[in-house]
């Protein structure tokens, strides 16, 4: 990842991919992999927009493009980490912050998606699209998508 300052002075984030000249089947698999990522990010910000994430302002999956490879640029989140401002917090801020965030991770959960597998779009409707399962391949093993948790286990 790449931090990133812009001639209007905002910042964001890249996340590029590299060497995967030699590897067809990985380069696939980065670009089902950042495909999922995006699609996930915009899927949060349609069902539930309390939930901040970054605003994903351009993607680019391609070899050909100037970075050489596949690539998703974010803007930058507000705030500062949590590392940098917990030792100077209150007890009741603390309390405060686990709170919301509790809050927040309840409102990802009841996020549902109709099938098992990975998010791959959100249709006309703002719903999800589930395709295959973006992980490591394993010999045997199918990627879904799945209506059943016995299916990919």
């Amino acid at each position: 990842m790449f931090s990133l300052e812009f001639d209007d002075g905002s910042n964001g984030t890249a996340r590029v991919a590299f060497n995967f000249d030699n590897d067809p089947e990985a380069l696939e698999w980065i670009k089902l992999k950042f495909a999922s990522e995006v699609a996930t990010l915009q899927l949060i910000e349609s069902v539930a927009p309390s939930i901040p994430v970054p605003r994903v302002v351009h993607t680019d999956f391609s070899t050909t493009n100037p970075l050489g490879g596949p690539y998703i640029l974010v803007e930058q989140s507000g705030g500062e980490p949590i590392s940098q401002v917990i030792e100077e917090m209150t007890h009741a801020e603390r309390e405060a912050m686990v709170a919301a965030i509790g809050e927040e991770a309840a409102r990802l959960f009841r996020i549902t998606l109709p099938r098992i597998g990975s998010v791959s779009g959100i249709d006309k409707m703002g719903r999800p699209i589930v395709g295959p399962m973006v992980r490591q391949k394993m010999p045997g093993r199918t990627e879904g998508p799945f209506s059943e948790v016995q299916q990919c286990v």
